[in-house]
């Protein structure tokens, strides 16, 4: 998967971040499909009413919510698979 456009793995931890990358490649799609799955939608039930769309606020909430909290984790996980290979060097235990 994905394979015809990441190189082959020549590094310590060069799997761990090519996980890392398809993780992130696979969720961005599918958060992509969804938002325009979900504005297919929304804009065809609407269709004729051209009034605007005005205190969404729960939208809006969810709207910066799930993204902040789906970069969170993947920051927490991108960063022990970066500083795998240094702790590996120093001798200390994989975390």
């Amino acid at each position: 998967m994905l394979s015809w456009w990441l190189l082959p793995s020549i590094a310590t931890g060069g799997d761990r971040v090519d996980g890392i990358f398809r993780l992130v490649f696979w969720a961005a799609l599918a958060t992509f499909a969804v938002v325009e799955l979900g504005m297919l939608v929304a804009f065809l039930a609407r269709r004729g009413d051209t009034r605007p769309v005005t205190r969404a606020l729960a939208i809006e909430v969810a709207w910066l919510a799930i993204p902040a909290l789906v970069l969170g984790l993947l920051t927490m996980s991108s960063v022990r698979v970066w500083n795998a290979p240094r702790t590996e060097a120093n001798g200390a235990a994989r975390p």
